[in-house]
C-alpha cells in the first residue's frame, strides 16, 4: 500500500514539509467533521480515513527527503536521488512502522493485563 502511495507522491506537484503537513490537517479536519456532522460531508469517515493515511504517507516521504538531502523543496532534488530515496524510504518506513506496532502492542497488552487484575 506504502508503494503505491509512493508512485503518485514521486510525481506530485512542487511541495515541502510544510505545504505538505497543511494538507494533513486539512485532511485530519476532514476527518473530524465526517465524525462530527456526517450530514454534512461528501465522504464518509471511512473514506477520510484513508486520505489521512495518504497524505501521512506523503509527510513522511518529504520529511525523509528533506532530512537525507537538506533539500527543503524536494522537487529541487536530483531525479536519480530520489529514485535511490525511495527505495531506501520504502524499507525504512516500513520498518519504522513495525517498530511502532510492537510499541502498540505492549501497551495494548498492559491494558489487558490491568483489565485482567481487577
Amino acid at each position: 500500500m506504502i508503494s503505491e502511495v509512493m508512485d503518485l507522491a514521486v510525481n506530485a506537484q512542487p511541495r515541502n514539509v510544510i505545504s505538505v503537513h497543511l494538507m494533513v490537517v486539512e485532511e485530519v479536519g476532514e476527518l473530524a467533521r465526517a465524525i462530527n456532522r456526517p450530514e454534512r460531508c461528501d465522504e464518509p469517515a471511512f473514506s477520510e480515513c484513508a486520505d489521512v493515511f495518504i497524505s501521512t504517507v506523503d509527510q513522511a516521504w518529504v520529511i525523509f527527503c528533506q532530512d537525507a538531502t537538506g533539500i527543503f523543496d524536494i522537487n529541487k532534488v536530483d531525479p536519480k536521488v530520489l529514485a535511490q530515496l525511495r527505495v531506501d524510504f520504502e524499507l525504512e518506513f516500513a520498518n519504522t512502522i513495525r517498530i511502532k506496532l510492537k510499541k502498540w502492542e505492549s501497551h495494548i497488552n498492559k491494558f489487558h493485563e490491568k483489565d485482567q487484575t481487577r
